[in-house]
């Protein structure tokens, strides 16, 4: 019986695979062809691609991710130009088992103003801080990472808002707006940021590391005040969570040394492993108070706490006048001098394979960019602040005044070696310039390497605005048209707003890294300097800008902070606003 069953489905098998073979002798060739109205349309153009198949069936394809999807066996769809690069559109269709592939390819081009596309974008209000018309408000720093590990990016806006000539009655603002998909934002369902402080704390900069070790990204807030931090908290923790950033009661940070941490004032800090464990520590420089010399910060799985570096942990108190008494001569020097911390980078200088570091220092004969880069013998991970170069770098600013009001290390050059690029503001005019310092070679039969101490890093223009306009201190470092060279990108801000000030013409000042190989195979480099101020479609009533990229696609939106007066008035209304970038990497 089983050998009969058997039998039975065999012959069926065979019928039926004898039946399929004899179709598809029948059926006809299956062809499929897809066009492009324009192989190489301009950036925003619209093109279209036709696809045409005697097949059943179609699917978009594309080993670009361009295209995907079911199609029609025949048609045509029209696409705008946006991503640089090859875009690939494809068909693959089919009857019964026949199959047949076809594709074309589309190649869009982009000028480096093109990356900055806020022409008719979405934009998406993202509430608002109704503050007195007497008040200024000042925005002192942002910073921007994925805090609640959520794969979105946030950003946290440190906004200072003055209500009387005493600094001290000023009011803190952490705002933080965590990323979020835009689309879902409406009347009924608002975007609301988030006040991180709650007026706990005084603040003038953020410094971001994971000082838990969590794996999150946390916020260290630093005070440069010692009269605001000995009433408020000058130095706060807000620990990243799935929940977001949490503010740190005043025990969170383990200080066993004899540093008064409530009166703090901070000049600058820099990143630095001085314990060897590959994660970094943040190493603080103090002006005043009883933080008046450098001093770590440590990051732990236990959390933060305070490291005094030698000699300066056998000083007590520790102030700089304790460290004179008790014979450092090089901190006397510090008081005779004025001696105040006002930027660090931390940066290699030489070809001796260690980290050095360059301070950008205001004193009572003016200002200095000093070096230093020897470490303590018998403990080679602390500096020995005794020894010192000043005036390392030479000033840029045409009066001798400049002061570093931002500086990142990074290969301006494309040579290999760490430049150093420096934003500098004059002490005594409305002066600002930009920098690069590169770094040269000294001795050509050895290919020594050091840091030049002038500027010659072909940015001769300088950049004078009126009172009421100020660059923001910060700059962003970034390769925006993915050209695998990085630009730079100068916005300003022009808080504090005045209700009388008249509208302006934004300045939004780019260099574009030119890098060109020559038939004779020499490279040639530059920096092409654009103002795209009328170009890029941005509020010109906005009076400060963060970027940041909100939706993920991989450009750069911007935040706008735009004013808006009250009908009496009497106050003022900071509206926060997000424009999406519809350039598309």
């Amino acid at each position: 019986m089983f050998k009969i069953k058997y039998f039975t489905l065999f012959s069926i098998t065979l019928l039926l695979i004898g039946c399929s073979g004899s179709d598809n002798d029948n059926l006809s060739t299956i062809e499929a062809t897809v066009t492009s109205s324009n192989d190489n349309p301009a950036y925003d153009e619209v093109y279209t691609i036709s696809w045409q198949s005697n097949a059943s069936q179609c699917y978009a394809t594309s080993v670009t991710g361009s295209w995907l999807g079911e199609l029609e066996s025949s048609g045509s769809q029209d696409f705008v130009a946006k991503r640089e690069g090859i875009a690939n559109y494809g068909v693959q269709c089919r009857t019964s088992i026949n199959f047949v592939n076809a594709s074309t390819d589309v190649t869009v081009s982009k000028e480096f103003v093109d990356y900055f596309d806020y022409l008719d974008v979405d934009s998406f209000d993202l509430g608002s801080l109704s503050l007195s018309a007497s008040s200024q408000a000042l925005v002192l720093d942002t910073t921007i990472a994925d805090f609640n590990s959520d794969f979105r990016l946030d950003l946290v806006m440190l906004l200072e808002v003055i209500t009387s000539s005493d600094t001290s009655d000023s009011i803190y603002y952490f705002l933080t707006f965590y990323g979020q998909d835009v689309s879902t934002i409406t009347e009924d369902n608002p975007y609301n940021f988030v006040d991180l402080n709650q007026n706990n704390c005084v603040a003038d900069e953020f410094i971001r590391a994971d000082y838990n070790d969590d794996g999150i990204l946390d916020i260290m807030s630093i005070s440069k005040s010692g009269n605001e931090s000995s009433n408020r908290r000058g130095i706060c923790f807000f620990l990243g969570s799935e929940d977001g950033l949490v503010l740190q009661d005043e025990s969170y940070l383990t200080n066993e040394t004899n540093i008064d941490l409530s009166n703090v004032n901070i000049g600058s800090h820099v990143a630095y492993d001085v314990n060897a464990n590959f994660k970094p520590d943040i190493l603080l420089f103090g002006n005043g108070g009883s933080t008046d010399l450098p001093f770590y910060i440590i990051p732990s799985d236990e959390g933060p706490f305070v490291l005094l570096p030698p000699p300066l942990n056998t000083l007590n108190p520790f102030t700089r006048d304790q460290g004179c008494l008790e014979g450092l001569t090089f901190i006397c020097n510090w008081i005779d001098a004025e001696y105040n911390f006002k930027n660090s980078v931390i940066t290699p200088t030489n070809d001796d394979g260690t980290l050095d570091i360059i301070n950008s220092v205001s004193t009572s004969d003016g200002v200095s960019y000093v070096l230093y880069d020897t470490r303590i013998v018998d403990d080679e991970a602390y500096f020995d602040w005794s020894i010192s170069t000043n005036d390392f770098l030479k000033t840029s600013i045409s009066s001798g005044d400049g002061i570093a009001l931002k500086m990142v290390a990074a290969d301006g050059n494309i040579d290999g070696y760490t430049d150093l690029f420096v934003f500098e503001k004059s002490f005594s005019s409305p002066l600002y310039k930009l920098s690069i310092y590169e770094k040269i070679s000294t001795d050509e039969e050895n290919a020594a390497y050091e840091l030049s101490s002038i500027n010659n890093g072909d940015f001769p223009e300088e950049f004078s605005f009126g009172s009421g306009l100020k660059f923001t201190k910060d700059f962003l470092l970034f390769d925006f048209d993915a050209s695998g060279y990085a630009d730079i990108f100068l916005p300003y801000t022009e808080l504090p707003f005045s209700a009388d000030n008249l509208a302006s013409d934004k300045h939004f000042i780019a260099f574009e890294k030119s890098v060109i190989t020559n038939e004779d195979e020499t490279i040639t480099q530059e920096w092409i300097t654009q103002d795209v101020s009328d170009l890029i479609g941005l509020d010109p009533n906005s009076i400060n800008n963060s970027w940041i990229d909100f939706d993920g696609d991989g450009d750069i939106d911007v935040i706008l902070i735009t004013p808006e007066s009250s009908d009496n008035g009497l106050s003022i209304n900071y509206n926060f606003k997000i424009s999406l970038n519809n350039s598309l990497f």
